[in-house]
């Protein structure tokens, strides 16, 4: 795919907040630089959403960070895969919103999916920093809460995924 101009953008009218699309009728307004055109409304969050997600990811942690490193190898594989099933039509939306060349969006995207399928194998093991007679000193990492990223505009795919994979993994 080279062009967007026929591309039917049609995002989900909420947001995911925990298990369940919270409806947001109203929207900001997306923008297509190159046609000057809206293609799209973006759900408008209030801090009313904002808590509400934070309180739906406290409530999963605890699961998520009793998971084992392999199984959340597992799950982010599963990820990259399911981003991987669709990158052009990713990449053709990021062209729509952002405006940067079709291969470059694609490109943007299969970094940023290179560099998070590094951490599917990773595991921060017990790490023995003192091992006397009479004592033993270990590190132990272990997962300690929810994490919030924000990413910049000019690499917003790969910048998103740069920290979505190491704070699933760990």
């Amino acid at each position: 795919m080279s062009s967007t101009a026929d591309l039917d953008v049609v995002l989900p009218k909420g947001m995911l907040i925990g298990d369940a699309i919270v409806a947001k009728p109203d929207g900001i307004g997306v923008i297509d630089p190159a046609s000057g055109m809206h293609f799209a409304d973006a759900p408008d969050a209030s801090r009313a959403d904002l808590d509400a997600a934070v309180a739906a990811a406290k409530a999963a942690f605890p699961a998520w960070s009793a998971r084992s490193w392999t199984e959340r190898g597992d799950l982010l594989a599963r990820y990259i895969e399911a981003i991987r099933a669709d990158i052009d039509g990713l990449a053709a939306l990021l062209v729509r919103e952002q405006g940067k060349p079709f291969q470059k969006a694609r490109s943007e995207i299969a970094s940023g999916l290179n560099f998070i399928s590094g951490y599917r194998g990773m595991e921060l093991e017990v790490e023995v920093i003192g091992d006397l007679a009479t004592q033993r000193v270990e590190v132990h990492r272990t997962p300690l809460g929810v994490v919030g990223a924000i990413t910049a505009w000019n690499y917003p795919a790969m910048l998103a995924l740069w920290k979505i994979g190491p704070a699933l993994i760990t």
